[in-house]
């Protein structure tokens, strides 16, 4: 039987198995009984927390076989990621695309966060990102430090349809730099590419405020799923790999990096 005791704020627990570390970080229960641990692709609903906030969060994980040899040999690395960006600009659709390989047309808009999880394979380390994408919409905004406080990473997303958009990505940056963990590593994520014509935000622009800031950059497509996967991978190889996390019993669905390395000249040299 379920002891939904031990979290007084869960209700509407869809083939609840297993809760994630990172949520009872954020979300400690007020009891010392077992966890509840989530599963396959449940959905569920936090209520009553921090002044009565409702927040629905959504668990998603798929699971994989891919590379399961590989990811055993390999040191696992964990790190918390946002995503942060105004309404509509394609948050969740980068994520859904990046942890399950899908795209929706229309998808509604994320009420406060929604929690996902994804492994990334690189050549001798693995990297697990436990995902929290932001709504959006400013009367939420009070509510972006709960989730990017503690973050190794962040995804500032905008719209280049939308030069509104990129000047509120901007915004984040600053928030960030201001009150972020001073060695976050961030990166600005121009989605929509598949929408060239439409085009208000150029690459020229969005580069030269990455280079002044020291970002990472890349346009992207969450429909076309262009540089999707390239993003993350990107953001993997920058994150600092010092103490591996203990090994998860996790199967989640897995990206792989096969960018081959550098060859080296007779001297060492790329």
């Amino acid at each position: 039987m379920l002891a939904f005791r031990s979290f007084p704020f869960l209700t509407n627990v869809d083939r609840v198995k297993t809760l994630p570390r990172s949520i009872k970080q954020e979300f400690p229960s007020s009891s010392s009984a077992s966890p509840l641990l989530i599963g396959e692709e449940p959905i569920f609903t936090l209520r009553r927390i921090r002044r009565s906030l409702v927040l629905d969060v959504n668990v998603i994980t798929h699971g994989s076989s891919l590379d399961v040899e590989i990811m055993n040999n390999n040191k696992l690395f964990q790190f918390k990621l946002v995503l942060l960006g105004e309404s509509a600009v394609g948050k969740s659709s980068l994520v859904l695309r990046f942890v399950k390989g899908h795209f929706l047309e229309y998808q509604e808009s994320t009420i406060g966060a929604a929690f996902l999880a994804q492994t990334v394979c690189l050549n001798d380390t693995t990297v697990k990102f436990e995902i929290w994408d932001t709504a959006g919409q400013e009367r939420y905004h009070s509510l972006a430090p709960m989730y990017y406080r503690g973050a190794q990473a962040a995804v500032i997303v905008y719209d280049i349809t939308n030069h509104e958009s990129f000047e509120r990505a901007q915004e984040w940056v600053k928030e960030l730099q201001r009150q972020g963990n001073p060695n976050i590593v961030m990166a600005l994520a121009g989605n929509k590419l598949d929408l060239e014509a439409n085009r208000r935000v150029t690459i020229e622009e969005a580069q030269a405020f990455c280079d002044t800031n020291g970002l990472l950059f890349m346009e992207t497509s969450a429909k076309a799923a262009t540089n999707v996967n390239e993003l993350f991978v990107a953001i993997a190889k920058k994150l600092p790999k010092n103490q591996p996390n203990p090994r998860p019993v996790s199967d989640s669905r897995r990206i792989v990096d096969n960018t081959p390395p550098p060859k080296k000249g007779c001297c060492g040299s790329s």
